[in-house]
């Protein structure tokens, strides 16, 4: 058994020691067991954010605290020898004034061979901070032979006198760069899940389902994770493309779905779950799924209708006179609405004809002008008509617009704000007239 001598001796011939802030980044150390840690703090205060009076305010009070004399001459003396102790090194602990360095955001850290241990104050992070400070700077963690036993402890000061810890991790092997790497507990650190093989994950669709390069796997003593492996074919690239771009006529779910609905609108709801293979539905998906529908089926879609509900921006408007809150309507209309979504629309209106609203900044809403009137609207959505341009468009024959503003207060300038107001006032053939 090796004497204390000789421990000693060895642990110092291999030690590195110091503090490390995790504020500044600043790393003080040496690698000899003198000065110690507090001698290093005394050595240099102002290093460390705390000044000779602090430190000398401290050793009064704790002087003071043994009772054993009142006498001011002697309280003195006695400070200015615990001072000298501790700079010279014949004292070599003091977990008060270490804490006053913690408390600036420095760490204390002793490192022999692969045991390291890191003290500190606050919170878990700073401790973990410091370990990744150090070993960014001395390769600790990662070079030659890194740290496999590392112990961190989180201290806290009572009163202004006992320092004592609050927690303490021993942290060890693998289990260290996890932690430097995802920070938290280090007792509670996720399980780490081992990725699949490379070469068996692309073995496993070169051959049929439930083979493998030596033949079938039925019958052999083979683990059941490599029998689940070779269970299903993987789908080459050049395979998942054919499948995905398959016309829907012959696509064998959409003819599962076909026989399975008698309904357009639930085969319509339905089709992209039954059809994992889709893209996302769309304008363009939808309209072909209808023609497949409409070609075999005798319940027909109108495909001009949908299209409408596709391209259309639909809104709802609160409409009811004053002193009729009782008879408070819903209004289904259009806000900024191109010029196809407006045509589509007012085709859909009993008498080809909308009414407009138009504020300052050219924003427009749209709806049905045989089922509300201007003020109906204006107070249902709580708009301020002193601020509004109102109007009616018309849509004759032969696609002529017929477009009606009111220009009490010259407020008809609004419409050159909207963009489909503007392009439909250019087109020479429609009319634009005032009220």
């Amino acid at each position: 058994m090796k004497s204390f001598k000789h421990y000693i001796t060895e642990w110092s011939d291999n030690l590195f020691k110091g503090w490390v802030n995790v504020k500044t980044r600043k790393i003080i150390s040496n690698t000899s067991l003198t000065p110690y840690h507090v001698q290093m703090v005394m050595m240099d205060p102002k290093a460390f954010g705390i000044s000779e009076k602090q430190i000398k305010s401290y050793l009064k009070d704790k002087v003071k605290g043994w009772g054993a004399e009142d006498d001011p001459a002697w309280i003195a003396n006695e400070v200015e020898s615990a001072y000298e102790n501790l700079l010279s090194g014949k004292q070599d602990i003091d977990r008060v004034i270490e804490m006053m360095a913690m408390k600036k955001g420095w760490c204390r850290f002793a490192q022999s061979k692969s045991y390291m241990s890191v003290d500190g104050s606050g919170k878990l992070d700073n401790l973990r901070q410091a370990c990744i400070i150090l070993d960014q700077k001395h390769s600790i963690f990662s070079e030659g032979f890194p740290v496999g036993d590392l112990e961190v402890t989180l201290k806290y000061i009572v009163g202004t006198m006992n320092v004592k810890t609050k927690k303490m991790w021993d942290v060890r092997g693998s289990k260290i760069r996890r932690w430097l790497r995802r920070g938290g507990d280090p007792n509670r650190l996720p399980k780490e899940t081992k990725r699949q093989d490379v070469t068996v994950a692309r073995m496993s669709g070169r051959y049929p389902p439930g083979h493998d390069e030596w033949g079938p796997v039925k019958g052999r003593k083979l683990s059941k994770k490599y029998k689940a492996i070779h269970a299903h074919r993987m789908l080459s690239f050049k395979d998942f493309i054919v499948e995905l771009a398959s016309p829907y006529e012959t696509n064998p779910y959409v003819k599962k779905a076909l026989k399975k609905y008698d309904d357009p609108v639930k085969f319509l709801i339905n089709i992209m779950h039954l059809v994992p293979k889709l893209p996302r539905m769309g304008k363009k998906n939808t309209l072909e799924l209808i023609k497949v529908w409409n070609d075999n089926k005798s319940k027909k879609i109108n495909a001009a209708l949908v299209e409408q509900v596709l391209l259309e921006r639909p809104a709802k408007f609160t409409s009811y006179l004053p002193g009729y809150e009782t008879m408070m309507k819903t209004e289904r209309g259009l806000e900024n609405p191109s010029v196809a979504e407006l045509t589509s629309f007012i085709n859909n209106t009993k008498h080809k004809e909308v009414r407009i609203v138009l504020d300052a900044r050219g924003h427009m809403r749209v709806w049905d002008a045989n089922n509300s009137i201007h003020q109906e609207v204006v107070n249902g959505e709580g708009l301020n008509v002193d601020k509004l341009a109102l109007g009616v468009l018309r849509l004759h024959e032969g696609g002529i617009w017929l477009i009606m503003l009111q220009n009490y207060g010259g407020r008809d300038k609004y419409a050159k704000k909207n963009k489909t107001l503007v392009e439909l006032m250019k087109d020479k053939d429609n009319e634009v007239t005032n009220y």
